[in-house]
């Protein structure tokens, strides 16, 4: 657990191949979601690809701050 703290974007780039093959794995599947008299469907499959480049940003955000100097507190 330490090393997911120290290394946050390790997580999510761990995260991407199991999204993948949960897509892959229920690429027949939709999400229907109802907001008032509109239904939303969506793939699962489309829906996990979202998150993959979602999660994949936000690590090489993470990924991006290694290196640079720690925040300081002002006051």
């Amino acid at each position: 657990m330490k090393r997911f703290i120290q290394k946050p974007h390790l997580f999510f780039f761990i995260l991407i191949p199991i999204i993948i093959l949960l897509g892959f794995l229920y690429k027949n599947e939709t999400i229907d979601i109802n907001v008032y008299t509109t239904y939303f469907v969506l793939g699962f499959s489309n829906l996990s690809y979202l998150f993959v480049v979602f999660f994949g940003l936000i690590g090489l955000n993470y990924f991006s701050f290694i290196g640079q100097k720690k925040l300081q507190k002002n006051g």
